[in-house]
This record gives structure tokens, C-alpha cells and sequence, in this order.
């Protein structure tokens, strides 16, 4: 924190210091990538790499921004890298996203299994328990074939934990500043701590996808970022920058596809998030979708985030009961989710 500005926003300072870590590791080259519009995510890499500097590391400094040049410089590094020709290094860079990529659906897979599941464990933390071990197999390999035998593990060993009576509980979706979204070291667990209290939880967005759409892939379907930015237009019609149609949009979604309420993550002095925030108000009321908004910075602290998520997930637990009361259902039986 003490070598960042102070006003920037918490994703900048936490990042300075992973890269801070990393070199204390003994890394060699640091690779940034950096958004576009008015998010200041657009020049972070600039702004570290040249705080880095003047700190005294040493390293050799790759900035990939979507331009030609940058492209360019580093399909260059990764031949320099590999020692070989040209065709040679594209074979090893193909094998290696092709590596990346199966890598990055199996984690996907685990991480969703793992949210369906510890809501409604028998044994608590069998879940997270398995969810570590699949990671740490995952990790380990590194070839396709091994990657492939792992794809049936997964749902074998998330098909063996022994289950609770599953009684109905509320489905939140999380929407937000996506490393916010996405670092639990950064939200405090709010994932566990949600599926903990009885909530069935579901993200926007993954790792996995954040990855592919930086090729532009998977960003169609009906519940595809392509759709999130069309329900978001009516009430903001130029992207501000970062995730605010995202999580104007995705808010539209969890409501159509029966979500019970939707937990909102915005860094503190995010200004899309800052602005999509007051928006929410708007789309909560449009959707009769219950959300609540937590600001995160290096002074956020656990029991206040636990006393509040603790307190929205009893309001949504309430207001279903109340809701399939009003329908003539038990009020401990699932609900019907409506689809969009």
C-alpha cells in the first residue's frame, strides 16, 4: 500500500504488491495486461511497471494492451524465449493455450460443483476440502491427456460427498469490479462465507471466461456479457469503463433467471462501479431483485462484511418463505425458478 497512490483504487495496490512478491521470487519479466475506455485499469501496467522502477528492480517489462505494437512485442519475447523459429514458437504458444484452456474449464467446473455443493454438505468443509485437492491435481498436470482422465474425477468426487436435506435456500449472484468479483484473499471468502449461510451462489464471470474473452470468445448466449450489455443500455448507455454494464446487466439476468438477490462488489474511487452502483437502485426496484453493495479498500474489515451478508441472507431467506406462502407452497420446498 505505502508505494501506491493513495486514491487509486484497491485492485492497483493489491497487484503492485503481488508484483512486488513476485520479484522478491526471483521473476525476470513482468507481463501486464490493460484495459480501454475510462477505467483507470487502462494504464496500470504503465503506472506499475514504472513505480517497480523507480523502487530498483530490474526487469524486463511486456505491456499487452490489444494494440499491434504490443502484440507484435510479444509474440517477438516469446520466440527470443523459446530459442527456436517462428513456426516453432506458434506450435509451443498453441500448445500451451490449448494446455491453458482445458486447465481453465476443469477449475471452472470445480469452482461451480464446489458452490453447488457447500450450501447443502452434511460434513462441513468436505466440499472446500475436495475443491483443493482438484485444484492442487489440476495444477500438477501438464499435458492434455492428463487433463482429459481429470474431467470424469470431478464430478465423481463431488458425487461422493454425503448431502443435507436440501430445503430451499436463496440464490445470490455476485457482480462487480471482477478482481474484487474473483480474489477471495480481496472479498474475504465472501463465496464460502455466502454458501455457509445457506446461499446457493453464482458469479458472472470466472478465471476461465475472463481469460477466453480477451480472445473475444464466449461472450454470446442468452446469459453471454454480448446480452448482459443489451439489458444494461436503458439505463446506461455508454460504457463507462471497467464492469459497470456488467453489473447492470447480469443484475437484469440473476432477477429473469429467478435469483432470490444479487451482492455488489465496487473498490473504493472505482468510478464505473461507483456510478453503476446508484443505477442498481433503478434495476433493483425495475426486477424486484433485493441487492446489497459492499465498497472494498485496504481498511475493509471482515466482522462488518460477515454482519452484513449474515443479515441479507436471512432477508432473502424471509422474503421467500413469505413469497412461497403467498403461492400456497411449503414454505420449505424449493421454489420454481423462472427462466428468462
Amino acid at each position: 500500500m505505502r508505494h501506491s497512490p493513495e486514491q487509486f483504487c484497491f485492485p492497483f495496490k493489491a497487484n503492485l504488491g503481488d508484483l512486488i512478491a513476485s520479484l522478491e521470487a526471483g521473476a525476470e519479466v513482468l507481463i501486464s495486461v490493460q484495459g480501454a475506455w475510462s477505467c483507470r485499469f487502462g494504464y496500470y501496467g504503465r503506472l506499475h511497471h514504472a513505480i517497480l522502477h523507480d523502487l530498483g528492480y530490474r526487469f524486463e517489462s511486456l505491456i499487452i494492451d490489444g494494440s499491434r505494437e504490443s502484440i507484435g512485442a510479444t509474440a517477438g519475447w516469446v520466440k527470443r524465449v523459446n530459442g527456436c523459429s517462428t513456426a516453432s514458437a506458434v506450435a509451443r504458444f498453441l500448445h500451451g493455450f490449448r494446455v491453458a484452456y482445458k486447465k481453465g474449464r476443469l477449475v471452472q467446473r470445480v469452482q461451480q460443483r464446489t458452490r453447488d455443493i457447500r450450501p447443502i454438505e452434511a460434513q462441513h468443509g468436505s466440499a472446500e476440502r475436495t475443491r483443493a485437492r482438484l485444484i492442487d491435481r489440476i495444477d500438477a498436470a501438464e499435458e492434455v491427456r492428463a487433463l482429459d482422465r481429470l474431467e470424469g474425477e470431478v464430478d465423481e468426487a463431488f458425487g461422493a460427498l454425503p448431502l443435507a436435506r436440501d430445503r430451499a435456500r436463496p440464490r445470490v449472484m455476485l457482480v462487480g469490479e471482477v478482481y474484487i468479483v474473483l480474489e477471495p484473499l480481496v472479498n474475504m471468502d465472501t463465496e464460502r462465507r455466502l454458501g455457509e449461510l445457506g446461499a446457493l451462489v453464482d458469479v458472472y464471470i470466472d478465471e476461465h471466461k475472463w481469460f477466453i474473452h480477451a480472445f473475444r470468445m464466449g461472450k454470446g448466449g442468452k446469459y453471454g456479457e454480448r446480452e448482459a450489455h443489451r439489458l444494461a443500455t436503458p439505463y446506461l448507455k455508454y460504457n463507462l469503463g471497467g464492469e459497470d454494464k456488467n453489473t447492470l446487466g447480469y443484475t437484469v439476468i440473476a432477477a429473469r433467471r429467478g435469483f432470490d438477490g444479487v451482492v455488489h462488489f465496487k473498490p473504493f474511487t472505482c468510478m464505473p462501479e461507483g456510478m453503476a452502483k446508484h443505477i442498481l437502485y433503478n434495476v433493483s426496484r425495475d426486477h424486484d431483485v433485493p441487492f446489497v453493495s459492499f465498497t472494498v479498500d485496504e481498511h475493509a474489515a471482515e466482522a462488518g462484511l460477515e454482519t452484513r451478508l449474515e443479515a441479507f441472507v436471512d432477508m432473502l431467506k424471509q422474503r421467500g418463505e413469505r413469497c412461497r406462502g403467498d403461492r400456497g407452497l411449503d414454505p420449505g420446498s424449493a421454489a420454481p425458478a423462472t427462466q428468462g
